[in-house]
């Protein structure tokens, strides 16, 4: 009606004025004719343009004008026209008051016009209430809250109203704010329910305006729409919270249990099951779920998922599978849906660096759909889960290879105390036996001169099998098959209550399983490591097969150094005695030799030359040193096999020094020789022979390297004991050749072999002799100045080796050559070695 008012006034305004200006121009020119003018000009006052009533006021002035020429005589003009001026003044007063309220009006109907566009664009919905004894009255409401909540700007939106609406949860959190205490300013998150039937998160915030006597009069405010904030806080939250439960939870299966609890909450749903794959059955099945029913619990636990089917390749790809209408999908047996009295599934692959684990399987009922979010929340949880797995994977194998060597260290050190080839395979059975918790265990090697397999040992077998397992031959044809399948890989179980070709003659002893290691010579197969069980018809676990397969290494290689090891003693024997027959062989000879040039010496068959008698001393001196030799060789012939013993017997050093003293030695005229024997020297119990060995070996090599200067040999007391010192002014020892000087066949520079002669055995022999007798050896030498030797014996034999609390010497001699870089003198003026020149 409004649209169609307007414009009938107009035209009623536009109508009446010829109809005034012919009234004006009949009737007698009065002070009130040009009042006629209001009536269209006020009729402006309800048409919507501003600019009508400037219009309609500028035709009426023209009109006056025409009316004030055109009138009848009998009025003067002067009067007339003041009268029509007067009157356009007014006129035109009241045309611009008109076209000002106009324009006011149009200004804020353009401002509400953008107001309204603005508000009902915003996110938030805006409001006024009006309070009135202690109740809201609504007095405006953005039109936005139809398309934010859904509800109509001509709802009520009484304080009822809205709190029937508010979810009955948080209804309490939101207070009396119209009471005298209430705050101000308020700001609560609550759940509000759209005009659908579902709740939003809305965020309230409302500032009160009060009286003078602080009576709360009107309340202004805003609620924003926060669901999608809330539910992503609460995502995260719950994400957070099952990291948490992943990262405190030891137990694997404890952690699942929690994670599914949590995870049907966030979603929600109604079950959780989690798959993974089982490679003893080829297929994932079920290992964790919460929320099944007691009664579908078999079935769940029985379903499996095979390769090769549709669901199980799309998982693979990493693909997620959704499935809210179980009559329109291709990936699960429709009736097997309804057993299961499924509605909506949601599958999410398991998959940690491109590694499938598992599944996880969210499940609902009665007529509940998962929503694209939901999925996403779920894809979360699952990528949680998934690194769950793999930590737990990772620990586990940890853990399993902690304890295959754990098993393997101790089956190593349990073998290797037992090296002798019968005790060896008798302990490794029983270690065997005990490592991989078993009822028996047995040692079957290949037999060449009986062409057969022969049981060597056992352990653990039942009464009376036991002594008739040693008798026990098995032919080649016997263990074809069982060779055949232990050629290709580390280990093989087998079990004997179904039917297994390669050990039916293994059927005959009682075993329900056994499983089988091979014992190898490089790539030759040369027998097995047999473990099992009796009346156990489960499997040996992936740990138990991991150190089965280890032990299967560690004692082929044990039994190949044990037959190495018995082989070089053989080899050794072989040589000890060779050596001992040849050194008994050549001196019978060269003492007779010997004797015959010292007849001719003593000239018994005739008078000598000169020429003749240094002739036969030269050959007396290279026979003397033949037969050093020879000995020397006999002594380490006997220290090799253990032959040699100690004769202890009270020495008297001052003697045995005055008697190395005058025995015959090369003769160097720039050589100068020292004996010295402090009084307070005690006798000690040893064995002189070979204590006058070791002091003949170092004076001999401190005359044989020294040209020129001295040598002292000088014995004095130590502690109880004697400590005899050998010191020389000869060519000395580098630094880096002391820790090979006493080792076998060895001498600081092979140069000196030419020159000075000797085979490396003189030290050698004296280190071995001192060890016997308890004693230690030490040496500091200096390259062109001498070398000095430091003998200590303790005053009676030890047979339990030295009593010294500086053993160093001897224990360092016994072992790794490498110690004797610290073979130096200690401080005290021990060493009286001649300085160097210079």
């Amino acid at each position: 009606m409004k649209g169609i008012a307007q414009p009938l006034l107009l035209a009623f305004c536009l109508l009446v004025l010829p109809l005034i200006l012919f009234v004006d121009l009949l009737t007698p020119r009065g002070v009130s004719d040009w009042m006629l003018y209001f009536i269209p000009l006020l009729g402006t006052f309800w048409l919507s343009r501003p600019r009508i009533p400037i219009l309609i006021a500028t035709t009426c002035t023209v009109l006056l004008g025409i009316g004030c020429v055109g009138s009848p005589p009998g009025i003067t003009l002067g009067v007339a026209a003041l009268n029509r001026v007067v009157g356009a003044f007014v006129m035109w007063t009241i045309a611009f008051f008109i076209w000002q309220r106009k324009e006011l009006e149009e200004t804020r109907e353009r401002v509400h016009h953008h107001l309204s566009h603005v508000l009902s664009a915003s996110p938030v919905v805006l409001y006024s209430l009006r309070i009135e004894h202690g109740q809201p009255v609504p007095v405006w409401i953005s039109e936005n809250i139809v398309r934010l909540a859904g509800y109509s700007t001509k709802e009520p939106f009484s304080l009822t109203w809205w709190l029937a609406r508010v979810h009955p949860d948080d209804v309490a959190d939101l207070g009396d704010f119209s009471s005298a205490t209430a705050p101000d300013h308020t700001v609560h998150e609550y759940r509000f329910r759209h005009a659908n039937g579902s709740y939003l998160w809305i965020r309230n915030e409302a500032r009160i305006l009060r009286s003078s006597t602080g009576q709360a009069v009107e309340m202004v405010g805003s609620w924003a729409d926060i669901t999608e904030r809330k539910q992503t806080q609460q995502e995260q939250d719950a994400l957070f919270a099952i990291a948490t439960e992943i990262n405190r939870t030891a137990n694997f299966e404890d952690m699942l249990d929690r994670v599914q609890q949590r995870a049907t909450e966030i979603l929600p749903c109604d079950r959780m099951v989690t798959y993974c794959w089982d490679g003893t059955r080829t297929a994932y099945r079920a290992i964790s779920w919460y929320g099944v029913p007691d009664d579908l619990v078999p079935d769940t636990v029985a379903f499996e998922f095979h390769p090769g089917e549709k669901v199980v390749d799309t998982l693979l790809a990493g693909e997620t599978i959704l499935i809210n209408d179980i009559t329109d999908q291709e990936w699960v047996p429709n009736q097997m849906l309804a057993h299961f009295r499924l509605t909506a599934v949601a599958l999410v692959p398991l998959a940690v660096h491109h590694r499938r684990l598992g599944a996880l399987v969210a499940l609902s009922e009665g007529g509940r759909r998962f929503s694209t979010h939901q999925v996403t929340v779920l894809e979360g949880i699952a990528q949680q889960v998934s690194l769950a797995m793999e930590a737990h994977e990772v620990h586990r194998m940890q853990q399993q290879d902690a304890a295959v060597s754990a098993a393997l260290a101790r089956v190593g050190r349990e073998v290797i105390a037992a090296l002798t080839k019968p005790a060896l395979l008798e302990r490794l059975c029983q270690v065997v036996t005990e490592v991989l918790e078993c009822d028996y265990s047995s040692t079957v090697l290949w037999q060449p001169e009986e062409g057969a397999y022969h049981v060597l040992a056992s352990y653990g077998h039942r009464s009376g099998l036991q002594e008739l397992i040693p008798t026990l031959r098995l032919s080649e044809e016997a263990t074809a098959g069982l060779r055949r399948r232990l050629e290709d890989v580390s280990v093989l179980q087998v079990a004997l209550g179904e039917a297994s070709p390669e050990a039916d003659w293994y059927r005959q002893f009682g075993p329900t399983q056994v499983m089988f290691a091979p014992l190898r010579r490089g790539t030759e197969l040369i027998g097995f490591q047999a473990a099992g069980f009796y009346g156990r018809a489960a499997a040996f676990t992936n740990v138990q097969e991991s150190v089965a397969q280890g032990l299967g290494q560690l004692a082929s290689l044990t039994l190949e150094h044990a037959r190495t090891v018995d082989a070089l003693r053989r080899a050794d024997g072989v040589k000890s005695e060779f050596i001992a027959t040849m050194s008994h062989e050549l001196r019978t000879p060269l003492n007779i030799t010997m004797g015959f040039n010292d007849l001719l010496l003593d000239e018994v068959f005739g008078p000598l030359t000169p020429e003749q008698r240094a002739t036969l001393q030269r050959m007396a001196k290279s026979q003397r040193k033949l037969l050093e030799l020879v000995n020397s060789v006999l002594d380490l012939s006997r220290l090799e096999s253990r032959q040699l013993s100690v004769s202890a017997e009270e020495v008297d050093v001052a003697a045995l020094i005055s008697e190395l003293a005058t025995e015959p030695r090369d003769e160097k005229p720039q050589l100068r020789a020292t004996w010295q024997t402090l009084p307070t020297v005690p006798r000690i119990h040893t064995d002189r022979g070979k204590l006058k060995v070791v002091l003949s070996n170092l004076i001999d090599n401190a005359m044989k390297f020294t040209e020129q200067g001295s040598i002292s040999v000088r014995a004095e007391p130590y502690q109880e004991g004697v400590e005899i010192s050998v010191i020389d002014t000869g060519i000395g020892i580098a630094p880096e050749k002391l820790p090979i000087i006493f080792d076998l066949f060895q001498q600081a520079d092979s140069s000196t072999t030419r020159r000075y002669g000797g085979v490396g055995l003189g030290l050698y022999i004296a280190r071995r002799f001192l060890n016997l007798l308890g004693g230690s050896i030490t040496v500091e030498s200096q390259v062109g100045c001498g070398s000095a030797f430091k003998v200590r014996l303790p005053p009676k034999f030890p047979p339990g080796g030295s009593p010294w609390g500086d053993t160093s010497g001897s224990e360092s001699l016994s072992g790794s050559s490498t110690a004797l870089t610290a073979f130096t003198w200690q401080a005290g003026g021990a060493p009286r070695r001649p300085p160097c020149p210079g």
